[in-house]
């Protein structure tokens, strides 16, 4: 019969708290009980960790808000590639499982082969459809083209906050747009904690693009 040992995983878990405290003051802007809504600007977020050769678990990204303030809702913008049926079943994936929600339109390819996939306006209209009890919302976008939309936030007195890229070779965020912000998070202080895999790891089956690490 096996002994058991109720001090055999006490490292680990401290560990766990330990790196739990770290990400806690990481995104010390956050409050727990300040009704927040999360806005994902997704083509800026995949282009940003595409540079640094990686995808991200998109479960473990809803869970570091989820624990640290009152998450009203996790809203994903995304232009998709029309006849990629893998793409609709990841959104889908983050729909039911995880309780995202999903605004996507299909990339608009012009006769010079050039394409087309903004989603401004959807991330406008939804950042300014937010409840009026919303305190705190989360932009993950880069873009500068958001300033007005920051600013028309924080003067109907709401906080906001950007998660971007300014660090590193992969720089995907405008300065501006971080200053007139009240609180930046940088991704490389979050990929530690986001599941990170390499591309290169992925298997033919899924989209090395856009799927997240637990996708089934």
């Amino acid at each position: 019969m096996t002994q058991f040992n109720a001090f055999e995983h006490v490292g680990d878990v401290y560990l766990r708290v330990i790196e739990q405290g770290k990400l806690t003051t990481i995104l010390r802007g956050l409050q727990l009980g300040e009704k927040t809504v999360v806005i994902i600007d997704a083509n800026n977020l995949i282009c940003a960790l595409e540079a640094r050769g990686i995808r991200i678990d998109y479960g473990k990204l809803k869970r570091i808000f989820d624990d640290r303030c009152d998450l009203i809702s996790m809203h994903m913008c995304i232009a998709i590639t029309e006849g990629r049926p893998e793409q609709k079943k990841w959104l889908d994936v983050l729909r039911e499982q995880y309780g995202y929600q999903i605004r996507s339109k299909y990339i608009r390819v012009y006769d010079d082969h050039s394409q087309k996939g903004n989603m401004d306006v959807e991330i406008t209209i939804d950042a300014m459809k937010v409840h009026p009890s919303v305190e705190h919302v989360v932009l993950i976008t880069g873009d500068s083209d958001f300033i007005p939309l920051v600013t028309e936030l924080r003067n109907q007195g709401r906080r906001v906050s950007v998660v971007g890229s300014l660090q590193g070779d992969a720089r995907y965020t405008s300065k501006e747009l971080t200053y007139a912000a009240n609180h930046f998070y940088d991704l490389v202080d979050l990929i530690p904690h986001l599941g990170a895999t390499k591309l290169k790891a992925i298997t033919k089956v899924e989209d090395e693009n856009i799927l997240p690490s637990d996708h089934h």
